[in-house]
């Protein structure tokens, strides 16, 4: 896949170097991710045997809100997704507050699940103390990998 410099009326944008199969691969890893080292324990629990109705009505509006982001992607030329929609929409102001909240939850959501990953191997091997090393490795790696590029980095 080739890198190419998007053009807004403002002047060059990101680099479109994320294509549909790397971005489905993301949302999946991120969704799967997210789901796998926290949430069925918790929520067959507080659902009880109700739990796999739960999953599949979630997995049915989430199948609504991933159409509502297509529809609006198959709208807007600017990449930047959200914050894109929103800005388009609402203005840059509030476009700028969508990105930095898009941001916040971005972040906060990878610290979650890299915290639990690295705990999950810490209870694995029983030995907690390997929470701190898992992180800065797994940190550091993607860090590098990032450096890169976007391309090499949708690859991994």
């Amino acid at each position: 896949m080739t890198s190419t410099t998007a053009t807004s009326p403002r002047g060059p944008a990101l680099v479109r170097a994320v294509g549909v199969w790397a971005l489905a691969a993301s949302i999946f890893n991120v969704t799967v991710g997210g789901g796998i080292f926290r949430l069925p324990a918790g929520a067959a629990a507080a659902a009880g045997p109700a739990a796999p109705f739960v999953y599949l009505i979630c997995a049915a509006v989430m199948g609504f809100v991933v159409l509502c982001f297509a529809e609006a992607g198959s709208r807007i030329t600017l990449t930047g997704g959200p914050y894109a929609y929103v800005e388009a929409v609402f203005g840059r102001y509030v476009g700028f507050l969508a990105g930095v909240l898009l941001w916040m939850l971005g972040t906060t959501a990878v610290a979650g699940v890299s915290s639990a990953f690295a705990e999950g191997l810490g209870a694995l091997f029983n030995m907690p103390s390997l929470r701190v090393p898992v992180l800065v490795t797994m940190f550091t790696v993607l860090a590098l990998v990032n450096m890169r590029g976007v391309e090499q980095g949708t690859k991994l």
